[in-house]
């Protein structure tokens, strides 16, 4: 497998991840309503929030969206780095981080961001 299939292969998982953390929001998990509900963030964010994650994984499969989708996920994943902080979730912080981090590595592979 070359490095050009190691990359689209890469950026399909980051579109499913991006999907499974939207679909919860959507459709209302009671977790993701009393986290938006604590965060005093309510319903309205938790649909934007949730809708913005499921286009940009949807927009992963796509060769010409990939990288404004990953970079787009990016800036969002640094939002919710602010929320936990803000909210003292220090703990819940290590999972925008990852996703953070993933991303940020997928940007760099694809030449979108150097560092």
């Amino acid at each position: 497998m070359n490095e050009q299939n190691k990359r689209d292969t890469f950026a399909i998982v980051l579109g499913v991840l991006f999907i499974l953390t939207g679909i919860p929001k959507l459709v209302g998990v009671q977790g993701a309503v009393d986290n938006f509900n604590h965060w005093q963030l309510g319903d309205t964010w938790r649909y934007v929030v949730g809708t913005t994650e499921l286009v940009l994984g949807i927009l992963m499969f796509f060769s010409f969206t990939k990288k404004y989708a990953a970079f787009t996920y990016f800036c969002l994943m640094q939002a919710a780095i602010i929320v936990h902080i803000t909210a003292k979730e220090y703990v819940l912080v290590i999972l925008p981080l990852l996703f953070a981090g993933i991303t940020f590595w997928y940007l760099q592979k694809r030449n979108v961001v150097k560092f």
